[in-house]
């Protein structure tokens, strides 16, 4: 910290990165083993570890970039973010963190502190995940971009007509995936809550199209090792999305879209993940009791990678082959036909190869 000229506000951020390296270094105690190897069976991996404080560049993607707008933006790097291998970022003049994976490091370089207005104290940051601009909303997994929250409590959701449809629709897709089981909490166990999000979609027109609610679960308060571990998924790179539609054009191929409904309900959930009975639709007479999540929701941080395992084995089981190079794009040959299908989350761009025969 001394080196990298760090304020003080930041020794938590250190002890946690040191806790993590030591735990990743061979001890006196373990002979040829790392406290890591020893609890998960495995050697750990170093090839992410980057000096603490240098400076880091995450990407920016946002939406509708200019020709000559900045493509980074210049951070501080704080350590891997727990349970994925992504880096913890910080913003000393917002004092925000920020957890990206797309990041370039110069290691040589701290950031200049004596420029930088900051208080020697406490508080807590603000915690930023995900990468700079819209692309997926965090919680309910769609794109950000012209959502409309209506109503975040359901008193006045409550009395509409159409609300409470969209509301019911909600949870009756929620109990025909069988996504969860109403339970006694056990003794120790504390439940996740959960919360109402309402959108309009409208038509071009600007007239309204559908009234849609989402029962969306308060991931942020899961704690690592106990409701979730591994929460990453891949999605294909926008690269990979050209050069998709490119051999596309380029060949005379179809594309087609397909947008999977409900997708987060679908994936099956390792851990045991206990969470609160909704807003307006507690059972009569069990109001006291939880639900136990056979599937996820949305909300939960490994709702994502949840899915993703999911639709992976479903493709597996049809006989596509991963691509070595691109997770996120399947290939299946079958004769003279060609299917190449692309995963964006619950999004996939596919297109055959034998219409043109």
């Amino acid at each position: 910290m001394k080196q990298m000229h760090i304020p003080n506000y930041l020794w938590g951020e250190a002890v946690r990165h040191s806790t993590y390296l030591l735990n990743r270094i061979a001890t006196r105690t373990l002979v040829d083993m790392t406290p890591y190897e020893v609890f998960h069976g495995k050697k750990p991996n170093v090839n992410h570890l980057r000096v603490f404080g240098c400076i880091a560049y995450a990407r920016i993607e946002r939406p509708q970039l200019k020709k000559l707008d900045d493509r980074s933006r210049m951070l501080v790097h704080l350590g891997t973010e727990p349970g994925s291998k992504a880096y913890r970022l910080l913003d000393p003049q917002t004092r925000k963190i920020t957890v990206s994976r797309d990041v370039v490091f110069d290691e040589t370089k701290g950031w200049n502190w004596s420029h930088t207005k900051h208080q020697e104290s406490g508080d807590d940051f603000t915690l930023v995940t995900g990468s700079f601009g819209e692309s997926k909303d965090r919680e309910t997994g769609e794109s950000s971009k012209g959502k409309e929250i209506v109503e975040s409590c359901f008193k006045e959701p409550q009395e509409s007509k159409e609300w409470m449809r969209a509301c019911e629709d909600e949870i009756s897709s929620i109990e025909k995936n069988n996504t969860w089981d109403l339970v006694e909490l056990p003794y120790g166990a504390k439940p996740i809550g959960l919360k109402w999000v309402f959108k309009l979609k409208r038509n071009s027109d600007g007239s309204i199209n559908k009234y849609k609610s989402r029962l969306v679960a308060k991931g942020y308060v899961q704690r690592y090792g106990i409701d979730f571990e591994e929460v990453f998924a891949p999605v294909a790179r926008l690269e990979t999305i050209r050069f998709l539609i490119s051999l596309a054009a380029t060949s005379g191929w179809e594309i087609y879209h397909l947008d999977v409904k409900t997708a987060f309900l679908h994936g099956e959930l390792k851990e045991t993940v206990y969470v609160k009975q909704p807003v307006g639709f507690e059972v009569k007479g069990r109001e006291g009791k939880v639900y136990k999540l056979n599937k996820a929701l949305y909300g939960l941080r490994q709702a994502p990678r949840a899915w993703n395992h999911k639709l992976n084995q479903i493709l597996m089981e049809l006989r596509f082959a991963k691509c070595s190079k691109e997770p996120s794009v399947y290939r299946k040959v079958s004769g003279d036909n060609l299917l190449l299908i692309a995963v964006y989350v619950d999004d996939l761009c596919y297109r055959n190869e034998q219409e043109n025969h």
